[in-house]
């Protein structure tokens, strides 16, 4: 039930069976969280209360406005009922914001569709115009690719719910020429934790060993959203997130309306991430490389023993994997060495906490 009303009259106290009745009703509410309104006492008449009952708020009906009051109670329980689990969240988002503090920031689990709005291009200051010419150039010798960004302009939406993330569109190069600087652009990219639940595995990324950021660290699957300036371009973050991994394995990944989303930010490199956890991969066999980075199976059994060696992941793939973990694993529908996904990230949160945090260098 979302809420019990037990309806108090004189003549019913002195039935027998009442104590059994209520002891039921107070077991079943020890299941509830403390604050929810589950449980109301109501009085049909002038009578006494069951001391069981004496630290709830009693509502009596014979008196003036006692009706309104106890609609009152119904709309507060139907709040409670619409709103996020924000107890169980807040406590799994404040252990993972203090292991990860100073390397990346989780927000939250978006609850509603983020909005992608542009608002230009942006403008690379004329001293820097060199230095983006070089990194295409080399790009180009090197076959990599100088693929379209996007900057955000406003990091107070972050805060804000629903996400609606205004960007400048801009050119890799000329990514590259503004963070020499030291600038820190929050450019928008999406990933996504993918699971092969057949084989009781994730799909996850060694960064080559080449990479500008966490070279030769396991992260998740993922990269920078294409705002519409050249031939590909993406429609949606989810677009972006399969895109991605399409390109990072050589294989598709299933992402639905419902897959939860989680918003992070780096800290070393001022990224804005939207990360998809819990897709599904769709082909298994030959899984490939690119010149990003080497696949990497996880075996779900072997996870929480992965996830204690910290100095081996790029705190986004950290994060995220645990922070999949917490929200209860979507995606697989089996344990992890015997146990439920909670107890994992609890398990490996108690050992960080214990221990400390290391991550791997942001640069070779």
């Amino acid at each position: 039930s979302d809420i019990v009303i037990v309806c108090l009259t004189t003549g019913m106290q002195t039935r027998r069976e009442m104590q059994a009745e209520i002891k039921d009703i107070l077991d079943e509410r020890r299941r509830h969280p403390s604050d929810a309104i589950w449980l109301v006492p109501a009085r049909l008449e002038d009578c006494a209360i069951p001391s069981e009952f004496t630290e709830l708020h009693t509502i009596d009906l014979f008196t003036a406005g006692g009706y309104e009051r106890l609609a009152e109670a119904l709309r507060l329980r139907s709040d409670q009922l619409r709103r996020p689990p924000s107890p169980a969240a807040a406590t799994w988002l404040e252990r993972l914001n203090a292991a990860l503090a100073g390397h990346l920031r989780v927000y939250r689990v978006l609850t509603a569709p983020e909005k992608l709005i542009p608002v230009g291009e942006f403008a690379l200051p004329d001293e820097l115009r060199p230095l983006a010419v070089a990194e295409e150039e080399a790009a180009g010798r090197e076959g990599r690719p100088n693929d379209p960004h996007a900057i955000l302009t406003d990091l107070g939406a972050l805060e804000r719910s629903p996400l609606r993330l205004e960007y400048l569109s801009l050119w890799y190069s000329e990514l590259v020429a503004l963070s020499s600087t030291g600038e820190r652009p929050a450019t928008l990219t999406a990933n996504t934790v993918v699971t092969d639940d057949t084989r009781q595995q994730l799909i996850l990324h060694w960064r080559s060993p080449q990479s500008r950021l966490y070279p030769g660290a396991r992260s998740i699957c993922g990269g920078a959203f294409a705002p519409q300036m050249g031939t590909i371009w993406d429609r949606s973050l989810r677009a972006t997130a399969r895109r991605e991994f399409e390109e990072e394995s050589g294989k598709e990944c299933f992402i639905d309306q419902e897959t939860p989303r989680l918003l992070t930010r780096e800290v070393a490199t001022g990224a804005v991430q939207v990360n998809y956890l819990g897709a599904r991969l769709i082909e298994v066999p030959g899984l490939g490389d690119s010149w990003e980075g080497t696949l990497d199976r996880l075996a779900y059994a072997d996870l929480e023993d992965a996830l204690l060696q910290t100095q081996r992941w790029a705190p986004l793939g950290w994060g995220s994997v645990l922070a999949w973990l917490a929200i209860g694993a979507p995606g697989a529908d089996a344990l992890f060495a015997g146990r439920e996904p909670q107890q994992v990230f609890n398990d490996v949160l108690d050992r960080i906490e214990r221990d400390g945090y290391e991550p791997p260098p942001v640069a070779a």
